[in-house]
């Protein structure tokens, strides 16, 4: 039970903060990796398995995964629902949150709570559509539930539910409670086929409700990445297998338009190669230009999710080394998988199962908590041999500069025609590496030239593809 001491020595703790552009908690940097355990609300109400949820959080403290993300909604029809209908709330499912909260304080980890769903999973959309076309007397569908008043009354009735929750456990109001990194608006927001404007105005509308209510905690949309303005990223042939797609706003939303949201503290994106059909040097890509979107907007970037089922080690491995020489090195892991959890979707990982993975995963928190040597600054402009060349299907380009100013590097085929641009700009000094994708059938076999331009430079290099 919860006593007047405890109260205030929760409210003594600082809340995580952006300062500089960058993550800050008690005066100093907040760097971190972190995992997704999504599942810890639902298993609270199975009792031969509740000792899971603690040893989630121990085994987050062992390992100094200093961030967990996990559902906070549930519409589901199940016992652990927390919405069982509109303006409808179970006790039970609130009291699972509490003791999840409580338990973050206990261990010294950091919470990010997702408010809401896109995907059927827990109810989601989906069920906030079955309410409207049971309740409202109409034919609803997904898009609505960004533009219909009753729909988006029912979600801030929610959050606003949520916000002003006192934890029976610590006596504390989940809005002032700083065991809480953030919350997130909705997990993944896509809407198929419409205008962008559609989720931004929803992010923006809930975005400032949010804050109305709770000024303190940081903010960010929950979203995967997608795009429709592709001329902010690198080429889409060159660099991700023609995916189209990842930006030519088929999926309704716009990473950079939702982050300028004066609401939305940092911002968001996940990271799934494999099953977006590009190959992991495209991934590569996309953790840069994310990172780099967010630089330009003075906001830290949270890679949310990513993972991968093939080649698992390697591939993340490579993403943590990518991370490494990004503005924001942070990001959380799908998944977390506790060895008494039966249910996996082929992205789990275990300390048990996947030791390799552990060990990588350690050292990578240990490189953050050496506070990044810094590295040495190149002399003069260097355009590197790519590696490996002759490739198939993909290679990395280096270069780089004593100082910050703009470069322009093009590749052109044997005849002289330019391909196109695969990087512009004004590049801060140091080293840059890019990671062509060419297995999209863009790119045919043979030799190939990249060329780096400065004001005062002009080098170039070969390389060949072989398919």
């Amino acid at each position: 039970m919860f006593t007047t001491f405890s109260i205030l020595l929760i409210a003594q703790k600082s809340f995580v903060k952006i300062e500089s552009g960058d993550f800050s908690y008690a005066g100093s940097d907040f760097r971190f990796l972190g995992f997704n355990a999504y599942y810890l609300h639902d298993i609270y109400f199975d009792n031969s398995k509740r000792n899971v949820i603690e040893e989630v959080f121990q085994f987050a403290q062992n390992y100094n995964f200093k961030v967990i993300r996990t559902w906070a909604f549930n519409e589901t029809v199940f016992k652990s629902a927390i919405m069982k209908n509109p303006y409808e709330l179970s006790e039970r499912g609130l009291e699972a949150l509490d003791y999840i909260l409580w338990l973050a304080d206990k261990y010294n980890i950091k919470l990010i709570l997702t408010l809401a769903n896109n995907h059927r999973d827990y109810g989601g959309i989906p069920k906030y559509i079955e309410w409207a076309n049971s309740r409202l007397s109409s034919s609803y569908s997904h898009t609505d539930f960004f533009t219909n008043d009753s729909i988006k009354a029912w979600y801030k009735f929610y959050v606003s539910s949520i916000l002003n929750r006192v934890n029976g456990i610590n006596g504390i109001k989940y809005k002032d409670d700083p065991s809480i990194f953030s919350f997130e608006l909705m997990n993944e927001a896509v809407c198929h086929f419409t205008n962008h404007q559609i989720i931004y105005d929803w992010y923006f509308e809930m975005g400032q409700f949010f804050k109305s209510i709770d000024p303190n905690h940081l903010l960010t949309t929950g979203e995967q990445g997608y795009d429709n303005y592709n001329h902010h990223y690198s080429d889409i042939d060159l660099f991700y297998n023609s995916a189209d797609f990842l930006l030519n706003g088929m999926k309704g939303t716009s990473y950079i338009m939702n982050s300028q949201i004066e609401f939305i503290d940092y911002t968001s994106y996940h990271l799934y190669a494999n099953l977006w059909g590009m190959n992991y040097t495209a991934g590569n890509t996309w953790i840069r230009d994310h990172d780099r979107i967010a630089g330009e907007l003075n906001k830290p970037a949270l890679m949310g999710e990513f993972g991968v089922k093939f080649g698992y080690s390697n591939i993340i491995g490579q993403f943590l080394d990518v991370l490494k020489f990004c503005r924001s090195e942070n990001a959380l892991i799908w998944s977390y998988r506790h060895p008494d959890i039966p249910f996996d979707d082929g992205y789990g990982f275990n300390e048990i199962d996947n030791p390799d993975l552990i060990t990588l995963f350690k050292e990578y928190t240990d490189w953050l908590e050496l506070n990044r040597t810094a590295a040495e600054i190149p002399a003069g402009i260097s355009l590197h041999q790519n590696f490996p060349n002759p490739f198939n299907p993909s290679t990395t380009i280096t270069y780089s500069m004593e100082t910050e100013e703009y470069v322009k590097l093009s590749l052109y085929n044997s005849l002289g025609e330019k391909i196109g641009i695969l990087d512009e700009g004004i590049r801060n000094a140091g080293m840059h590496t890019l990671s062509i994708s060419a297995n999209s059938g863009y790119l045919a076999s043979g030799i190939y030239i990249y060329t780096l331009q400065t004001e005062n430079e002009f080098q170039s290099k070969k390389m060949t593809i072989l398919k």
